[in-house]
């Protein structure tokens, strides 16, 4: 199978190895981070984004967007569980939905 052109440019790191590199890489305080992801009502949304958070901490020279689609016809069950979920990843940063 042909490899990808992202392989070239892409850090690639599985199980514990991404928590080390999370730890090792933003361990410096001159790194910028810009996060864009879900805020949805799956509970795996928020892995990435409180990984981060744990080595990252509240740096002014971070930025994070938390995507959230809204339709009228959503489930109430699934609408409230993306409201718990983005509220927990907002909880302890300073910050509001």
């Amino acid at each position: 199978m042909k490899q990808g052109r992202w392989e070239d440019h892409c850090i690639w790191h599985e199980n514990d190895d991404v928590d080390e590199f999370c730890r090792d890489y933003f361990a410096s305080n001159d790194r910028r981070m810009a996060l864009f992801t879900a805020a949805g009502f799956d509970p795996r949304s928020g892995q990435v984004p409180n990984l981060l958070a744990k080595h990252v901490g509240n740096r002014e020279t971070t930025i994070a967007f938390f995507i959230r689609e809204e339709r009228t016809d959503t489930d109430k069950e699934l609408r409230a569980q993306a409201e718990k979920n983005l509220s927990e990843l907002l909880v302890g940063r300073n910050l509001s939905s």
